[in-house]
């Protein structure tokens, strides 16, 4: 085992000495890589959900709703009429600002929402208890967000109370 490791070791350090000096000059005091090598993808998925949270998160706060409408997939489960009828319902002053203060990487990929793989959500709760009534009123909202055609969308999204 301790061979093994040794082995390993020479290998990986033969390698590391070996390998073409990419600085475009050629200066040994030049530590920079000036010749990346590319990648498959511009950009990782959390950059790209980063970039789509950022902009939903400005057009939220600006009640731009028009900006908003871009970011969204409508189909059968998030219709556009829901959207006109109900968006500044659903970005209350309450939503709005935790959507602002909410960081993109509190929302990981979720395999387990009801709505497929790869799906991030973002949901917001309130309960407030009728003493008269004796009675406890819950209500949430739900809002999943997932890559579609190659992009982040809003794809559904779920009032519940």
């Amino acid at each position: 085992m301790k061979n093994t490791i040794l082995l390993l070791s020479f290998i990986a350090c033969t390698l590391i000495a070996c390998s073409p000096n990419t600085s475009s000059d050629n200066n040994p005091d030049d530590a920079t890589n000036t010749n990346p090598i590319p990648s498959e993808k511009p950009q990782s998925e959390d950059e790209e959900w980063i970039e789509y949270w950022t902009t939903f998160q400005a057009a939220a706060a600006s009640k731009d709703f028009a900006k908003l409408k871009e970011m969204v997939h409508f189909s059968e489960v998030f219709t556009k009429k829901e959207f006109d009828d109900y968006i500044d319902v659903y970005l209350s002053e309450e939503v709005t600002a935790l959507i602002t203060k909410t960081e993109a990487n509190t929302m990981p990929l979720k395999d387990d929402t009801g709505h497929g793989d790869d799906v991030r959500e973002f949901s917001w709760y309130e309960s407030s208890y009728d003493e008269e009534e004796g009675i406890e009123y819950e209500s949430g909202l739900y809002f999943y967000f997932k890559k579609i055609e190659n992009q982040y969308k809003l794809f559904a999204l779920l009032a519940a109370g």
